[in-house]
């Protein structure tokens, strides 16, 4: 049965790589693969001082945004009957089998409200970035990196190497442009040194 399960995954992974290929070409094909510019919101132009730091209001507005997005997902997830369902299906999902929860019918609601989160996050960082075809491809590594510092399957982990490694990442860019992801990677494999389970992972149990 595992490797059954292992096979699914790597069917479903394979044929949204592929979606995703076939979809990036018709933006292409469609708008051209230039950037184009996104424009911040007109009432969140301008910069606000937080003591001595001048900073734009729009980066203070996501993120106050992002910390709202999370504190209402990690709400979602372990407050409500749904959110308990979906980590269980997630981290156990023979014995949710077992227990008469149909894992397969969460699959797709699930990866859906995934895409709509990374729909949100794209939107907040179009004025950051010219908006292409391929602009999220360029946050799939940094977002593995999230993953593995945080630890797999660690809701608040995720959350806070998100924040961490976007401040890495910001003094990077600010003290030593090139080496701004590198010090990202860095941080990634000081962490597995000391924690192989990611920050707030859990070691597994045999």
């Amino acid at each position: 049965m595992q490797w059954l399960l292992g096979l699914d995954i790597l069917y479903t992974f394979l044929l949204t790589f592929g979606i995703s290929l076939v979809l990036v070409d018709l933006v292409r094909m469609r708008f051209g693969v230039s950037g184009l510019p996104y424009d911040q919101p007109p009432g969140l132009t301008g910069s606000v001082h937080v003591g001595a730091i001048e900073l734009p209001v729009y980066q203070v507005f996501v993120f106050g945004f992002s910390v709202l997005v999370c504190l209402l997902v990690w709400l979602l997830l372990t407050k409500t009957r749904m959110g308990m369902v979906v980590r269980a299906a997630t981290e156990e999902p023979e014995r949710s089998r077992a227990l008469g929860i149909n894992v397969s019918r969460w699959i797709t609601p699930v990866f859906g409200f995934g895409v709509a989160v990374a729909g949100i996050a794209g939107v907040l960082a179009a004025p950051f970035r010219a908006i292409t075809a391929t602009m999220g491809s360029n946050f799939i590594i940094i977002l593995f990196a999230v993953v593995v510092i945080g630890g797999l399957g660690s809701i608040l982990g995720s959350v806070v190497a998100g924040f961490l490694v976007g401040l890495v990442e910001a003094y990077g860019q600010g003290y030593a442009s090139n080496f701004a992801q590198i010090l990202i990677f860095i941080l990634m494999a000081v962490v597995i040194l000391v924690r192989p389970a990611g920050l707030f992972g859990r070691k597994e149990t045999s």
